[in-house]
């Protein structure tokens, strides 16, 4: 049951549209992976599945810790866009209440990654629902998730499964181009940079022995060097076109450095989960940036939105539960979480994403807790 669970939450709930309703993309989906959290908790408590030794101590506290920090600005500002989240998105306090609840009943699961079958129905389903569910405005492939970056971080999300899943290379090499063709239309950079670093990470693991460590180390050091692109396409564009103003608002190097300001006003504690959008347009408008024209509720990294709501305190813990995950993970040789994992904080690293890469995000963390059985 749990694992059911578990496997609607990072699988299908991606596939979930409601065309009647005009918000039919996101909203809906954070509220069925609320609802299936709910489900989940309430199984593990009264199944007996879910006991507290299980719990690493360490991790309980850096949850602990972003859990207070988000009680403590939701009690400062209990407003109800701080409480749910802003209407497109609904991605506020509660939702990151029940991700954190996810992550700890994580540890309490025996999850083994061998379902292939189900893996592949659901990679099969998000491309052929790519390309029949149409484009965007500029034209972008949005498939059932009704964005493109989103799309394209679902896609390298399942690919690892699949490809770690299945032995055979007439199963691998065709996942690999599939995914390669659905993320070309989605036009998504970072998941075209995420796909390429999920396999070199494989490949590395294969040459160096199994180091995983050090394979992990070596691409985690490949995407820091990858988020030099925005600015250095940013200077390209300025540098050929005659009128700046071409260049698209939404220009990554001026909302990261908006969100690095921002977050130095109030730095020990941030400002709150829901305030990334305020802080970053009015920081934007100081800065006289072309950004302030637009309505941008995040600053298109994860690191930067911790720095933003929860200041250096929110820092430390996400960067502390990630080393420690990414430690743990290496230790237990988990392949597939590793790679997953890299792939998840390459496009966290670049966009606001759906739910799904969020829970997911939250699970692996959670999981390199517990000893692997594969």
């Amino acid at each position: 049951m749990a694992v059911f669970l578990i496997y609607l939450i990072i699988f299908f709930v991606p596939l979930l549209v409601l065309p009647e309703v005009s918000l039919r993309f996101e909203p809906p989906k954070v509220l069925l992976t609320e609802f299936l959290i709910d489900v989940l908790i309430v199984y593990c408590i009264f199944s007996g599945k879910f006991s507290v030794k299980r719990i690493n101590k360490l991790f309980l506290s850096l949850i602990g810790g972003l859990f207070l920090l988000s009680l403590g600005h939701l009690l400062l500002d209990p407003d109800k866009q701080n409480l749910f989240g802003n209407i497109f998105r609904l991605q506020g306090t509660i939702l990151f209440w029940h991700l954190l609840a996810l992550s700890i009943i994580a540890q309490n699961i025996w999850f083994s990654f061998k379902h292939k079958y189900i893996y592949l129905v659901s990679f099969i389903a998000i491309c052929i629902l790519a390309f029949i569910s149409g484009t965007n405005s500029a034209g972008r492939l949005i498939g059932s998730l009704g964005e493109p970056n989103s799309l394209g971080a679902v896609t390298i999300l399942i690919v690892p499964f699949v490809i770690l899943s299945f032995k055979s290379l007439w199963m691998r090499l065709p996942t690999i181009l599939i995914a390669l063709g659905v993320i070309n239309f989605t036009e998504s950079k970072s998941a075209l940079i995420a796909l390429f670093l999920e396999l070199i990470f494989m490949l590395l693991i294969k040459i160096t022995r199994g180091k995983y460590l050090l394979s992990f180390g070596i691409c985690f050091a490949l995407m820091i060097l990858s988020l030099g692109f925005p600015i250095a396409e940013r200077n390209y564009f300025l540098s050929t076109n005659t009128n700046p103003l071409n260049f698209r608002f939404e220009d990554r190097a001026q909302i990261w450095n908006a969100a690095l300001v921002a977050g130095s006003e109030n730095p020990v504690l941030g400002s709150g989960i829901e305030s990334v959008q305020d802080r970053i347009h009015q920081t934007a408008m100081k800065l006289n940036f072309d950004a302030q024209y637009q309505a941008i509720d995040s600053s298109h990294n994860i690191f930067l939105d911790y720095w933003v709501w929860g200041g250096m305190i929110a820092i430390f813990l996400i960067f502390s539960l990630i080393i420690l995950a990414v430690t743990n993970m290496s230790k237990e040789k988990m392949l597939v979480e590793l790679s997953v994992l890299l792939g998840l904080l390459t496009v966290l690293s670049f966009n606001p994403l759906t739910v799904t890469i969020l829970a997911a995000f939250w699970f692996v963390l959670g999981r390199s807790f517990v000893k692997t059985e594969d």
